[in-house]
């Protein structure tokens, strides 16, 4: 009589899996590939149809005892059979390969997976073509859907369209589609895009616009984007039409703030890079920078922020060359840098900044060695302005530098070097226009 067990069955010679008159059998194929080819002669075993019936891999066999069968496998091929006495039925997961599923459209229909059974609320995916209820009461969403009952979240995939979504509050998340991500609050409706992703602007199926990159939005018409690692804070129909200045400098712009404006006053855009700071007004308004500020803002010294050129508008002052402006008994630039030059600064406000390397002409005390345009001329004489002026070859020389009402520089305390000493004004000197 047959015995419970497991029987690795090769092709060298048969093992015996019923006994006549041993009782019913079920024999269950345990191999994944490898058929079991039954009979009931052992002198007559070969893997062939002709001689043998193949038990094939995960089959299963009731053998009701009336006869001896015996099993052997194909030439070089084993596998592992359970033999269970007096078996009738046996039942096991299976993997099933569908090559074709069909799943009509109608209400109802579909793919549903349940955790742990079929019941309302235990519903965690479906599969159909349109909105509606499962067997047992569920709401199912159209397209692919994923579900978490303990939260009430879904995930649905429908006509190419990521929804994220709570079906028990109706809050929903975002959107993620072809056009990017777009995060909504509430319902996706007009005036509900609170933020989005995207590769480039344009306007979703609710009429929402949404710009280019990572932007976020209120319902009243604020913005924030970054593209480009540009950030732009801004309005919605404020007549902003585009980035002031935009890739025209090696900075590039890093912060844009533009305020709103109607039909009667346009308001203005703040543009920050690496660079300046411009303060503009919007398009429709009347042309004109308000601001432009180049360079590193301090209070005083080589760094201090500059001014408008005198005699202009808005062009922003620079430096202004001694040597192009004339030196005068015999002074020059060293050739060291800087070389010798002065700016008028906006902070401090009405300072005249004067720096420079040069070689010494004449060295008396009160020789003129240049003299500044008249929008430079100070409204009262300043003596010593520079403080001590600098002599690399000479450090106990006391040198000094005097501006006076006319725009004469002058020098004092030099008259102990010879022409063509290198004499350094420090880069803090300068002078008052007032």
């Amino acid at each position: 009589m047959a015995q419970f067990q497991q029987l690795t069955i090769g092709s060298r010679g048969p093992e015996r899996l019923a006994d006549a008159d041993g009782g019913m059998v079920l024999v269950f194929n345990n191999d994944a590939s490898n058929d079991v080819w039954l009979n009931d002669d052992p002198f007559n075993m070969v893997a062939d149809p002709g001689y043998a019936a193949p038990l094939p891999p995960g089959g299963t066999v009731v053998l009701d005892g009336t006869s001896d069968v015996w099993g052997i496998c194909a030439a070089g091929k084993t596998a592992v059979v359970t033999l269970i006495p007096g078996g009738r039925l046996f039942f096991q997961f299976v993997e099933i390969l569908v090559k074709t599923l069909l799943v009509s459209a109608s209400a109802g229909n579909g793919i549903f997976v349940y955790d742990p059974a079929p019941a309302i609320g235990k519903l965690i995916a479906s599969v159909t073509a349109q909105t509606g209820t499962d067997p047992e009461g569920n709401t199912t969403y159209a397209g692919v859907s994923v579900y978490d009952p303990a939260s009430g979240n879904v995930i649905e995939l429908d006509a190419g369209t990521i929804f994220l979504f709570n079906q028990v509050s109706g809050a929903w998340f975002a959107t993620i589609s072809p056009q990017g991500l777009l995060v909504y609050s509430g319902p996706p409706a007009l005036g509900n895009l609170v933020a989005s992703i995207t590769a480039a602007a344009g306007v979703d199926s609710h009429g929402n616009a949404f710009l280019q990159g990572i932007s976020s939005y209120t319902n009243v018409g604020n913005f924030a984007q970054l593209l480009n690692s540009v950030l732009t804070f801004g309005l919605t129909g404020s007549g902003f039409a585009g980035n002031p200045d935009v890739g025209t400098d090696a900075g590039g712009q890093q912060l844009i703030i533009n305020s709103a404006s109607n039909g009667t006053s346009n308001g203005t855009e703040i543009a920050l890079d690496l660079n300046q700071v411009t303060v503009q007004k919007q398009a429709g308004a009347p042309a004109g920078t308000l601001l432009n500020v180049v360079g590193i803002i301090a209070a005083t010294g080589a760094q201090a922020l500059p001014a408008v050129h005198p005699g202009t508008a808005s062009t922003i002052e620079t430096w202004q060359s001694m040597n192009t402006r004339g030196y005068q008994t015999g002074w020059a630039d060293s050739g060291n840098n800087p070389p010798g030059r002065w700016r008028l600064t906006a902070s401090p406000a009405s300072w005249v900044q004067m720096q420079g390397s040069l070689n010494t002409g004449t060295t008396a005390d009160n020789t003129v060695i240049l003299n500044l345009p008249l929008v430079y001329h100070p409204a009262q004489n300043h003596g010593n302005f520079s403080g001590r002026l600098i002599v690399p070859s000479n450090a106990a020389v006391q040198g000094r530098l005097n501006v006076f009402t006319s725009g004469n520089v002058t020098i004092t305390g030099l008259s102990a070097l010879g022409a063509g000493v290198e004499v350094v004004i420090p880069e803090g000197s300068g002078y008052s226009l007032d």
